[in-house]
């Protein structure tokens, strides 16, 4: 059995759901933890602010109406709110560590350092990181040292990051050639800091960038991804992408309210009409982010009357980009999905008309993408990608509205070229994302349109998709058909691809069950829970548990399931049903 390190370094995030899971994968890999962490928890409140940052810290709402030019410098233009964001986050003990490791070698540091660049950056918090992964990569040495030999395979992660399930890592043989990063994580000047799969060698090789930081008064710091990235390409190794299940488990809901209202305090306390970044005014962004925070607290009347107030100013493309973002989200939570899909899709446009077709490559904006498609795929129809037929779609579904009136501000704004040039720029990376074509590929489900479906499925191989997200479709495909054993075969494959994902042994478990196999399809739940299962799969398990006639382990599984999802709408209309019974109180 290869010797495995696992080394886990930064601050503290609601460990208490990412800790269990990481404690049972140690378990199964006889793996040697070393933890070095600060004893004060924190909150992820630093750093370049992209919209998957910003969705942690505030909600996507929020995150999504932040302009572009002011992401890589939202702690630069507002540099109280970090600080404050992290204001009163509780200590940690290593007792409450050791429930979850208890043989771990555990490093927990006063913040007695000082650990902040001299200059202001982007990525505030990446030294304070960077010394944590050298503080635990020499933890790792040290037992090195004395047991006299290298750990195998080192597997270095964040704490809120869970890492890959035992049959989800790359054999040792292949470390010799190969260090591995999050799926993704790699791409010319930007390597991703969340996990790292390597030798021991390639281990010491990437922590020392700690040192490269430490000197950076005498260089410039070009930010912790670009460096990161120069310094795996030290180690000579063949970069590889790891898949994650779960990835970053963090409670991030729990803050949001605080947080944003923390950001709305100190957007208050800039000059409204000074520009906080690429031409947008603190005034009118103030604006759009109060009636974000309102469109995420549900007040959906007070985002209306501010959104409107701003778009009657005629802001111009950079705020109309953040403001049709927000006005989606209103119309999405109002039921009227063919307005947000239109706003979504005017939001696209907005800003590659501002910043040209190549926004298209960039992957953060893109994000934009999936939105767009997750409201499209409800519709009969998805909305046209030209703009003469977009602009007569929008007339004739949404006369009136929002999203007319965001359409017309958009032509009014772009000459008609560039437009034209934003929409050759998006129909490809729409067309050829792979959330597109599941979408078609669900609206063909739905109408029984049984060899499109296919066609989609086949599309999307052809796009380079992940095996095992084509083996799930078909598995849906065939199921819908009621061909329970080619569901059930390309089922068993896509599980087999990807272990670690609950809702794909979560879908295998409702074929099993169908196919009346309840000791497999209880399997099945079992394992999905164990990863992290969501309220209807231990719904699924509870029924499937009924159904075998096993009262006593339907008792402790209520009561286990009540504990984790004490408030859940499914859980409590069905288990008291099941257990003939009322459903407890909370807690």
């Amino acid at each position: 059995m290869p010797s495995i390190a696992f080394c886990i370094f930064g601050q503290l995030r609601d460990e208490h759901l990412s800790f269990p899971q990481t404690a049972r994968i140690a378990r199964e890999l006889g793996a040697t933890v070393f933890l070095s962490t600060w004893r004060r928890r924190g909150t992820k409140a630093a750093g370049a602010a992209y919209p998957s940052q910003l969705i942690r810290m505030f909600g996507a709402e929020v995150a999504f109406a932040v302009p572009r030019p002011m992401q890589a410098r939202f702690h630069v233009l507002l540099p109280e709110l970090a600080p404050r964001l992290e204001d009163g986050s509780r200590e940690a003990s290593e007792d409450e560590l050791r429930r979850y490791f208890p043989e771990a070698v555990i490093d927990l540091e006063d913040e007695r350092l000082h650990l902040d660049f001299e200059e202001a950056t982007v990525d505030r918090n990446s030294l304070r990181m960077l010394y944590k992964a050298w503080r635990c990569n020499a933890l790792k040495r040290a037992e090195e040292t004395r047991r006299g030999r290298r750990f195998d395979m080192v597997v270095r992660f964040r704490p809120d990051v869970v890492p890959p399930a035992p049959g989800a890592l790359p054999p040792v043989k292949e470390l010799e050639r190969a260090l591995y990063l999050l799926a993704g994580g790699w791409r010319p000047g930007h390597a991703q800091d969340q996990l790292t799969v390597c030798s021991s060698r390639a281990a010491d090789i990437t922590a020392a960038l700690f040192g490269q930081a430490v000197l950076s008064v005498d260089r410039p710091w070009r930010g912790v991804h670009a460096e990161l990235h120069d310094q795996v390409l030290r180690t000579g190794l063949e970069v590889r992408g790891l898949q994650l299940g779960q990835g970053i488990v963090e409670d991030f809901a729990r803050r949001h309210p605080r947080n944003r209202a923390i950001l709305l305090e100190e957007l208050h306390r800039q000059p409204p009409g000074a520009e906080a970044a690429g031409g947008a005014d603190w005034g009118r962004l103030t604006a759009i982010l109060e009636a974000a925070t309102a469109v995420a607290d549900g007040r959906l009347a007070a985002a209306e009357a501010a959104l409107d107030t701003v778009a009657r100013t005629d802001p111009p493309l950079i705020l109309l980009e953040c403001l049709v973002s927000v006005a989606a989200d209103t119309a999405r939570a109002r039921g009227r999905p063919e307005e947000a899909a239109a706003l979504l899709l005017i939001r696209l446009l907005a800003g590659l008309v501002l910043d040209g077709p190549g926004l298209a490559r960039v992957g953060e904006f893109m994000k934009n993408v999936p939105r767009f498609v997750e409201v499209a795929r409800t519709l009969p129809a998805i909305p046209p990608l030209r703009r003469g037929a977009l602009g007569e779609w929008i007339t004739a579904q949404l006369p009136g509205g929002a999203a007319a009136s965001a359409w017309a501000a958009l032509c009014r704004h772009a000459p008609e070229p560039a437009l034209d040039d934003a929409f050759d720029a998006l129909r490809p990376a729409v067309e050829q994302s792979a959330e597109y074509r599941e979408a078609r590929f669900w609206q063909a489900l739905r109408d029984g349109r049984w060899d499109d479906a296919r066609l989609e499925v086949e599309a999307l191989r052809e796009l380079g998709a992940e095996g095992w997200r084509v083996s799930n479709l078909l598995s849906l495909y065939h199921r819908e058909r009621g061909e329970l054993a080619l569901a059930r075969e390309a089922a068993q494959l896509a599980v087999a691809e990807r272990p670690e994902l609950w809702d794909l042994r979560t879908r295998l478990a409702r074929i099993e069950a169908l196919r009346g196999d309840r000791a497999a399809a209880l399997a099945q739940t079992g394992a999905a829970m164990e990863r992290g299962g969501d309220s209807h799969t231990w719904m699924l398990h509870a029924q499937l548990l009924h159904d075998e006639g096993e009262r006593e382990a339907l008792q402790r599984h209520t009561e286990e399931a009540w504990r984790r999802f004490p408030d859940d709408a499914v859980l409590r209309e069905g288990l008291p049903q099941l257990l003939g019974g009322e459903a407890p109180s909370p807690g």
